[in-house]
């Protein structure tokens, strides 16, 4: 994107703080006559002394000193103000644009977390942005007192050290301990590299710029003296413009400086524009209306799905009707549409083609945040937030009280097992909580979902990684979970949905069998197949 366009972009957010700038933009010229006001003082005072010594009385020279020192005391009050409320201008624009970034981030759909390093988002909304503070403050002001290729190669080092810090188990599980140091070491020495490149023409310019000082000061020297000698100029002119070369001198590399900050600040807008612009294809339509007493009935009409990636198709003229309170389970091979299907349902994704209805109305004439409201979903992979027990549970229901939240939790299961850790509800469950067994964290999760009270409830395989007792413990809580509420279940264990009202087989992206279990094992179909092979036909 050009530099007018990204500038267009960024500029608005200067709009909340106009004042604070302008008046910077003030302490900045203030600053300026200062540093003018000194050479020009030097110059009358020696020019006096040379005509006329008894001129300079003691009642001047403190009346100059006094002029001086008021102004130097003006300029440390001007440079006082853009040194703390100028940067804290440019860090407020970063916040107002770290915000907007990460409520942008919120109406992303699952596709674009699909194909984006999660380290890569992190360092746009971070790093990126703050080199966007320092812009924010010192580019009108450089003017007015007047690296590409390594901001990428970090978010791919951000990215690469936080994928092996997550998958940190598996690496040792694999004693791949050595492998992810050399990819490390690899990306490591190429930023070096890079960095070795930027130092190495920023020396070069540097030089470049120390040998232009000395050269400007060669030329005042040979001019100045000869001008002396041929009486065009007084000695106090020279000592005056020798002042000014120096101040211009230090102004120039001020702006050289200010192009590196200038270089950095336009990469760090240029990826803020990039994520701002990721399109939002999961949104509220215009006449979208809160969802009221919704009672759970569920239909697919004509529905198909196919990812915009790789455009393969997951789901295929689906027509399906849930009536209210019914248990539905959904089964079939890996990859036929079974997750797709109910992640159609809180529209993480939209369908490519058909609709969905709740309740006989069009889900996309539903605003997001009433039909998410109403859907509960427990997942095979559970996600805590690092915090306590008591906070992971209260997600469910913000503002709930703590009897509401201990009450969701007797109903899941998990009151006595958090009664009997070290700190109750109040025990930090580490990140993603590591401290807690598999079985803990998803009973916390079904007591977050107890707290939201949903109309429908998506179980996406919840017991598949559990052992058996505890996968017998999580059971019971989704039964009661269940009860009253629409459901629909993805089954890994067959043994889990028998007594499932129906029971719908995904398969080469089409429903190809549907009835419970009994009638399905009658026709001895895809159904009957996949139930002898798992062996659970043998289980009781």
């Amino acid at each position: 994107m050009k530099t007018g366009a990204l500038l267009k972009r960024f500029i608005p957010y200067y709009r909340k703080y106009i004042w604070i700038m302008a008046l910077d933009l003030f302490c900045a010229a203030l600053t300026t006559v200062c540093e003018l006001v000194l050479p020009m003082i030097l110059r009358y005072i020696t020019n006096v002394g040379m005509q006329d010594l008894s001129a300079l009385t003691v009642r001047m020279i403190v009346s100059i000193s006094a002029v001086y020192f008021i102004l130097r005391v003006i300029d440390g009050i001007a440079s006082f103000y853009m040194a703390y409320n100028g940067h804290l201008m440019g860090a407020s624009i970063e916040t107002d644009m770290r915000e907007d970034a990460f409520a942008h981030l919120q109406k992303l759909s699952d596709n674009y977390f699909n194909n984006t390093k999660v380290g890569q988002i992190m360092s746009r909304i971070t790093s990126d942005l703050f080199d966007v503070t320092e812009f924010a403050h010192h580019c009108p002001e450089e003017f007015f007192i007047a690296f590409r290729n390594q901001r990428n190669h970090i978010r791919e080092l951000n990215a690469r050290i936080e994928d092996s810090l997550l998958g940190n188990k598996v690496v040792r599980a694999f004693a791949n301990e050595k492998v992810e140091l050399g990819k490390f070491s690899r990306d490591n020495q190429e930023f070096l590299h890079i960095k070795r490149q930027t130092y190495k023409y920023m020396a070069a310019f540097q030089n470049t710029i120390r040998m232009f000082d000395g050269l400007m000061y060669v030329v005042v020297i040979l001019a100045g003296g000869l001008f002396m000698i041929k009486g065009l100029i007084l000695p106090a002119d020279l000592v005056a413009y020798t002042m000014y070369v120096t101040t211009l001198l230090a102004t120039i590399r001020r702006i050289i400086e200010f192009a590196e900050q200038f270089q950095r600040g336009m990469t760090g807008i240029e990826r803020f524009t990039e994520l701002m612009d990721a399109n939002v294809d999961i949104f509220d339509e215009e006449d979208a209306r809160p969802l009221t007493d919704v009672k759970g009935e569920i239909t697919f009409r004509h529905v198909s799905f196919e990812y915009p990636d790789d455009g393969s198709p997951v789901l295929s003229d689906i027509d399906l009707t849930i009536r209210p309170g019914e248990k539905v389970a959904l089964v079939g091979p890996s990859g036929g549409g079974k997750t797709t299907l109910c992640s159609l349902i809180p529209r993480f994704y939209d369908p490519t083609r058909g609709e969905i209805l709740l309740d006989g109305q069009n889900i996309r004439k539903a605003t997001l945040e009433s039909l998410r409201s109403r859907i509960g979903v427990v997942q095979q992979d559970v996600y805590l937030f690092s915090g306590s027990v008591y906070d992971n549970i209260a997600y469910g229901r913000p503002g709930a009280s703590k009897d509401e939240v201990i009450g969701a939790a007797k109903l899941a299961g998990a009151h006595e097992f958090i009664k009997a850790l070290k700190d109750g509800y109040d025990t930090y469950v580490g990140e993603r909580g590591v401290k807690l067994s598999g079985g803990q964290k998803q009973r916390i999760s079904i007591a977050r979902v107890f707290l939201k009270e949903p109309k429908v409830l998506l179980l996406d395989e919840a017991t598949a990684a559990l052992d058996n007792e505890s996968e017998h413990v999580v059971s019971e809580s989704l039964d009661k979970l269940a009860a009253g509420r629409t459901t629909l279940t993805i089954a890994h264990r067959l043994t889990t949905i028998r007594g499932a009202d129906r029971i719908l087989v995904l398969s080469g992206s089409r429903i190809v069998e549907e009835g419970n279990h009994e009638a399905l094992m009658e026709r001895r179909g895809v159904y009957y197949h996949l139930y002898t092979s798992s062996g659970a036909a043998e289980q009781p």
